[in-house]
């Protein structure tokens, strides 16, 4: 959901943001799909609340690639179960309604590809072409990855270049 919500913020307050890092992107779901979203952090929701913050990942995390799960299970022991519960409500609002509203965001913008339904990589793909300065990262987020150590390796040095290519002033020497 960070990459909905920093767009959603580059959208709406262009002024404060200065570029944009995503990693994975949250699928556009039609409108079959928003209700079966619904419905699942609905019940992910319920299992907080009645059985606690463990109990509700547990069916879920099999699903997810491995680093997304380690960095889960990590954050658990520090996480508040009403925080987790108030969280998931945030699947009653739709990303976008299509890539083509992204095309509002003119902030330079990095995108890590996600290899999973709820993050697909042609919907990076997609966004990487249709923002205006959108540059696609070819580093998907999948199995390989484990750890969070795993994930920076792997993404540091492409968020290094592109960092510093918005820092480094472009010389015309013509």
């Amino acid at each position: 959901m960070g990459s909905t919500i920093t767009l959603r913020t580059a959208a709406a307050y262009p002024d404060r943001v200065r570029a944009a890092v995503l990693i994975g992107v949250e699928d556009i779901e039609d409108d079959e799909a928003k209700k079966a979203e619904i419905r699942f952090l609905d019940a992910f929701a319920a299992r907080v609340e009645a059985d606690g913050i463990e109990a509700g990942w547990e069916p879920i995390l099999a699903r997810f690639p491995p680093v997304v799960g380690a960095m889960v299970r990590d954050a658990i022991p520090r996480s508040d179960p009403a925080s987790i519960v108030a969280a998931a409500a945030i699947g009653h609002d739709r990303s976008f309604r299509s890539v083509a509203e992204v095309a509002t965001i003119t902030v330079p913008t990095l995108i890590f590809p996600g290899t999973d339904p709820r993050h697909p990589t042609a919907l990076a793909e997609e966004a990487a072409d249709t923002l205006p300065n959108g540059q696609l990262a070819m580093i998907p987020i999948g199995d390989d990855l484990r750890t969070a150590v795993d994930l920076a390796r792997a993404t540091a040095p492409a968020i290094r270049e592109f960092l510093t290519r918005l820092v480094m002033p472009v010389i015309d020497e013509g």
